[in-house]
């Protein structure tokens, strides 16, 4: 389960041809972020809770799984694990996030659709 976890950190990871932010956008951004986002994997309820202090909580139908660290990056919401690998997600119109890929070694690697999973705004 703790890798399950781990893949989808590693699938919140996204940012190419996107532009630099200015500190007043990434502290908006941010401000939109912090919350609490639920979804589902392989029939498993993960819930994703982003702290304003730039730490993100990983649950597994209630159980915590990991602590990660999280940033805005190029209007995309980057996590940082222990082991280093970054998740990258996108933020959609409607206030859900989406992993779409993740950088591990420096080398970005896109999910694919099916491998996309989108949490939505619980609270």
């Amino acid at each position: 389960m703790k890798i399950l976890a781990l893949m989808i950190l590693g699938l919140m990871v996204v940012g190419c041809g996107k532009t630099e932010l200015t500190e007043e956008e990434k502290k908006a951004l941010r401000e939109k972020v912090v919350g609490t986002y639920e979804g589902m994997v392989q029939g498993d309820t993960y819930r994703l809770v982003f702290l304003a202090n730039g730490i993100v909580q990983y649950f597994l139908n209630g159980k915590k799984l990991i602590v990660a660290k999280w940033s805005i990056v190029k209007e995309e919401i980057h996590t940082v694990g222990e082991d280093g690998l970054i998740g990258v997600s996108r933020i959609n119109k409607d206030g859900s996030i989406t992993g779409i890929a993740r950088i591990e070694d420096g080398k970005r690697e896109e999910a694919s659709k099916e491998g996309q999973t989108t949490f939505f705004r619980i609270k």
